[in-house]
Order: structure tokens, then C-alpha cells, then sequence
């Protein structure tokens, strides 16, 4: 956990958590970081994360909580 940071999702500022997670394979000498951000209540609202070394990070925004 890195701490809290102000991020603005949609037009409106949260105050999220921001949890850094590294992931390796050491079959295939492979490393990367991801990154999310969430609520207090444990919600991700913003994530970048990547699957394979062989395709692009990619970005899921969360643009308002499901009810």
C-alpha cells in the first residue's frame, strides 16, 4: 500500500488507496507492477494491469459504483 492519493474519475475527486502489486514468473524471466486504486470500503475504481508480456498494460475505470 503506497497511501492515499486524489484521483478524478469522471469529473469527480476521490480519495482512493493505492496498492502496488508485483508480479513475477520465473519460467519466462518475466516482472511487471500493477496498480489499483480503491475505497475505504475495498471497491477498485481505477486499475492498470498487465497479463502478458506480450500484450499492452491496459486501464479499467470505474466510473460510477454499481448500486
Amino acid at each position: 500500500i503506497l497511501g492515499l492519493e486524489e484521483v478524478e474519475l469522471n469529473g469527480r475527486k476521490l480519495e482512493l488507496i493505492l496498492l502496488k502489486e508485483t508480479i513475477f514468473n520465473e519460467h519466462i524471466g518475466w516482472e511487471t507492477t500493477n496498480l489499483f486504486w480503491y475505497d475505504s470500503s475495498g471497491f477498485v475504481w481505477k486499475s492498470i494491469q498487465s497479463i502478458s508480456p506480450k500484450l499492452p498494460k491496459f486501464t479499467f475505470i470505474v466510473t460510477k459504483k454499481p448500486s
